[in-house]
C-alpha cells in the first residue's frame, strides 16, 4: 500500500513541475501580459457599419414546463419552405408533417427521407442531395 501511495505522490509532483516548466517557458515566449486585458483592446460595437434599427424586437414564449423562450421573428426573403423528416425518426410521426403543416402554409416541400433518424436530420449526409436541390430551385 505504502508503494502504490508513494508512486501517486511521486506522480502528482512530476505533473506539478511540468506544469510550471510550461508556464515558465510560455511566459518567456509570449511575455508577460501587460495589465489588465479588457482596459487594454476596448471592443466597441460603434464601429461596426450596422444599421439595428431594423432588427426584430424579442419576443417570448410560455413553454409547457413553464419556461420562457426568447426569440426573433426575421421576415423571410422566400416564401417556400423545406421541411426535411426521417422516416425513421423516433420522436416524430414523419407522415404527420405534411397534413400539419399545410393547414398554415400552402407553398411548402416536405420531404420524407428513407432510413434517416431524428439526429440523422442533423448529422446524416442523406440530407444533403435535398438541401442542394431545394436551393437550387430558389435561385
Amino acid at each position: 500500500m505504502e508503494k502504490v501511495l508513494s508512486i501517486i505522490i511521486y506522480n502528482i509532483i512530476i505533473s506539478i513541475v511540468i506544469y510550471f516548466v510550461i508556464a515558465t517557458v510560455l511566459i518567456i515566449i509570449d511575455g508577460k501580459p501587460k495589465g489588465n486585458i479588457s482596459k487594454q483592446n476596448k471592443l466597441s460595437f460603434n464601429e461596426l457599419d450596422i444599421d439595428y434599427t431594423e432588427i426584430p424586437l424579442i419576443d417570448s414564449y410560455l413553454c409547457r414546463d413553464k419556461s420562457t423562450l426568447n426569440y426573433r421573428y426575421y421576415p423571410s426573403q422566400t416564401s417556400k419552405v423545406l421541411v426535411l423528416v426521417g422516416k425513421s425518426d423516433e420522436s416524430f410521426d414523419a407522415e404527420a408533417f405534411l397534413p400539419e403543416i399545410s393547414k398554415y402554409k400552402k407553398d411548402v416541400n416536405v420531404v420524407l427521407l428513407e432510413d434517416v433518424t431524428h439526429m440523422g436530420i442533423v448529422t446524416g449526409k442523406k440530407v444533403r442531395p435535398s438541401i442542394k436541390k431545394w436551393i437550387t430551385e430558389l435561385q
